[in-house]
């Protein structure tokens, strides 16, 4: 078996933020909580893929209830695009050492965008293992 993978993870329709009509601006927002698969102890980074633009997308992450990225994360901070490697865009949380062994992922999207995202064109890579590795660029 393997020491260490990637899980990933993809999404639907992210809806728009709403215009009330005081002008107040409401995001559009929606949680999503998947199984992490058996076989590996430990959640230890991640990174956002998308072909699209996600300048308009918010993210919060917790495993088994550990927050990972607070409420109101700018998603592209985390985006694996053209022009860097896939190890510039992980978000590396090895010293945490956060079991995930079966546990639930819950991510919370927030579209800032008067238009619907369509999520399915966005993956979340987790990073598992089974030892703790520390990351090294």
């Amino acid at each position: 078996m393997n020491s260490k993978q990637y899980q990933k993870f993809t999404f639907d329709e992210i809806p728009a933020a709403q215009i009330l009509s005081d002008g107040t601006k409401i995001n559009g927002t929606k949680t999503y909580s998947f199984q992490i698969r058996n076989g590996y102890t430990f959640a230890t980074g991640l990174f956002l893929y998308c072909v699209n633009s996600i300048a308009n997308l918010l993210v919060s992450i917790k495993i088994d209830g550990n927050e990972i990225l607070p409420v109101g994360t700018d998603a592209t901070i985390f985006r694996w695009t053209e022009g860097i490697s896939r190890n510039e865009a992980l978000w590396d949380f090895s010293k945490e050492a956060i079991k995930c062994e079966g546990k639930r992922v819950e991510i919370t999207f927030e579209n800032e965008s008067t238009s619907d995202f369509d999520g399915e064109m966005l993956d979340l890579y987790l990073l598992l293992q089974n030892q703790v590795e520390e990351f090294v660029a």
